[in-house]
């Protein structure tokens, strides 16, 4: 990178001096700015958190998965393995831990 102007960045190859410009919506600055202070929301997929009743409160839950089909959620989902719930500010995280383990998921925030 040889220049960054607001969401502008300027590349030039160094073997034919050829420049690229990449424009970004928003800028890798206002990307990390937004971004710093969220944490991760995981649930740790169990066996017994494979019904079709905890899937529908978790769908109710999460935004993401609400457009998803019970299927769709259900096959995402593998046991002993972690599923991320995407990026939340630390204490909507909070929240949706907590939400999480009073319907029975075991959540964490990372």
């Amino acid at each position: 990178m040889i220049s960054r102007t607001g969401a502008v960045e300027t590349y030039r190859c160094e073997q034919c001096g050829n420049e690229e410009y990449i424009h970004f919506s928003i800028s890798p600055d206002e990307l990390y700015a937004a971004q710093k202070g969220t944490v991760e929301v995981c649930i740790d997929w169990r066996e017994q958190d494979a019904d079709i009743k905890t899937i529908m409160k978790l769908r109710r839950l999460v935004p993401e998965l609400k457009g998803k089909s019970l299927d769709d959620v259900r096959n995402s989902l593998h046991v002993g393995q972690s599923f991320s719930l995407g990026r939340y500010f630390s204490d909507q995280a909070d929240d949706l831990k907590a939400k999480l383990e009073e319907i029975g998921l075991s959540a964490r925030c990372v």
